[in-house]
């Protein structure tokens, strides 16, 4: 049997054997409750600490209080058979576990607590990694509205040497510029006159550098179309 396992059989067999006596002695004189109730506080103090040989000393001192309180007509003779029938068999337990000789070794794992481990440096730095990350991802567009003028002169560089190209076609060509950007940029370039939207919208639509323009009359529609796709 394990301590473990012994110690809980000690502490119900003692809180049994010890209530049992504090219950008689509430109803018996004074001169020998006094005695009963000492043996029974004996026992559960020895129990909790395990001490076997103090629990069976307890013990017999109790035996022989009820058997002098049964003798003398203290005690009721029912309840005196019972109370040194459990004694005996709890000392019979007790005999058994003290040959296990439990005072032995002590274990002592899980008794004290373990500080916490400062987290590795590693950690931290992932940690600071991951924050400018966060960072960067607040505003995606940061980088590309500073360099708004550069990228909508190579947009105009790409358009003169194709000819037209479409909207995929400008994904291609600057595949770390996000779609929207490119749309803003295209709308920017129309708005200028630097460039002329063809189509409607959808896939056939294409863009065209824009040939200078006779002037309209003063009744003609002149409105730029608006980046719709």
């Amino acid at each position: 049997m394990r301590e473990e396992e012994a110690a809980k059989v000690v502490a119900k067999k003692s809180y049994e054997v010890s209530y049992a006596l504090c219950r008689v002695a509430s109803r018996v004189k004074p001169s020998i409750s006094a005695k009963l109730e000492e043996c029974a506080f004996s026992i559960i103090e020895s129990a909790s600490a395990l001490n076997i040989a103090g629990i069976r000393n307890s013990l017999n001192l109790a035996k022989n209080y009820v058997r002098i309180g049964a003798d003398s007509n203290l005690l009721h003779k029912s309840n005196a058979d019972l109370l040194l029938s459990e004694i005996l068999r709890f000392d019979s337990v007790l005999s058994t576990l003290e040959a296990l000789n439990f005072s032995a070794k002590a274990n002592l794992g899980g008794v004290f607590s373990s500080s916490p481990s400062p987290a590795p440096e590693p950690t931290y730095k992932r940690k600071e990694s991951s924050l400018s990350t966060e960072k960067k991802e607040e505003s995606p567009n940061e980088s590309e509205r500073h360099s708004a003028g550069e990228r909508q002169s190579a947009i105009l560089g790409f358009v003169g040497k194709t000819g037209n190209c479409r909207m995929k076609d400008l994904m291609e060509q600057f595949p770390s510029t996000s779609e929207r950007t490119l749309r803003y940029d295209l709308q920017g370039l129309v708005e200028q006159g630097a460039l002329e939207r063809v189509g409607e919208g959808g896939p056939g639509t294409f863009y065209r550098l824009k040939s200078p323009s006779i002037p309209l009359s003063s009744g003609s529609d002149n409105t730029t179309p608006l980046l719709g796709e």
